[in-house]
């Protein structure tokens, strides 16, 4: 289980806020299923492991998840206009690479990522 204090959970937290902030229309007050807990881990896990080192130290983690949930859906905002220079380009760049995301609430009630 990873611990509240982490880089890596702070990231999650805010790609997950970013998550239910731009989709608050569609989630509502679902929760998200355990399917898309672990979506949502192996995406983060995955960008942090390839781009986490290009990450500017001086924002926290939680505002790098909610840049990486924004870039890579087209929101408004992101790693471009963060003031990052080149290095908000690259981060940009392999965010939206990775594509847009949907979430949806299943005939469950639960939040499914796709």
């Amino acid at each position: 289980m990873l611990q509240p204090d982490t880089n890596q959970f702070q990231f999650y937290m805010g790609y997950i806020e970013a998550m239910f902030w731009t989709e608050e229309h569609e989630l509502g007050d679902a929760e998200m299923s355990d399917e898309t807990l672990k979506s949502v881990r192996k995406d983060c896990d995955d960008f942090l492991e390839k781009f986490g080192h290009l990450l500017p130290q001086d924002r926290d983690m939680d505002q790098h998840g909610h840049d990486y949930w924004l870039t890579r859906n087209g929101h408004g905002a992101g790693f471009w206009d963060r003031g990052y220079g080149p290095v908000g380009d690259t981060l940009s760049k392999h965010a939206q690479e990775r594509g847009e995301v949907h979430v949806y609430v299943g005939d469950d009630g639960d939040v499914y990522y796709d």
